[in-house]
């Protein structure tokens, strides 16, 4: 049976990159995963299992997070985090705030972090529909 274009937008609306994300990770052996900005967890929860370490971090309770082992939550927004946080990151997901001040605000306090030469920063949310 063959799903319809729509069927295909739902099925896909929160994980459409979560593939990519698993092969960057066995590519490029990530050992630290942050996302900034978890909200239902449908990407975090994804990638947590394959890395060394996952940190998930936004302003609401993240309930959907599923706890293993490997996996940190930081309940604090992006900007009081930054001064704060001092650990070395493989792979950054900004999916925070999607305003363009505080994507930038977000890129700029966390790229600092990200492993220089082998590290990744994803974006989500950056082609506006609007101005």
């Amino acid at each position: 049976m063959n799903k319809s274009f729509e069927e295909l937008k739902k099925l896909y609306k929160n994980t459409e990159f979560v593939d990519l994300f698993k092969e960057i990770i066995k590519l490029f052996e990530i050992e630290v995963y942050v996302e900034l900005g978890v909200r239902k967890s449908y990407t975090f929860n994804q990638i947590a299992p394959l890395v060394k370490k996952a940190v998930a971090v936004d302003i609401d309770s993240m309930s959907n997070v599923k706890l293993l082992p490997n996996v940190k939550k930081i309940i604090m927004n992006t900007n009081d985090l930054a001064k704060i946080w001092n650990e070395e990151i493989d792979f950054l997901f900004i999916d925070a705030c999607h305003e363009k001040d505080q994507v930038l605000r977000d890129f700029d306090n966390f790229s600092k972090f990200v492993k220089e030469g082998t590290g990744i920063i994803a974006m989500h949310d950056t082609h506006p529909i609007d101005d």
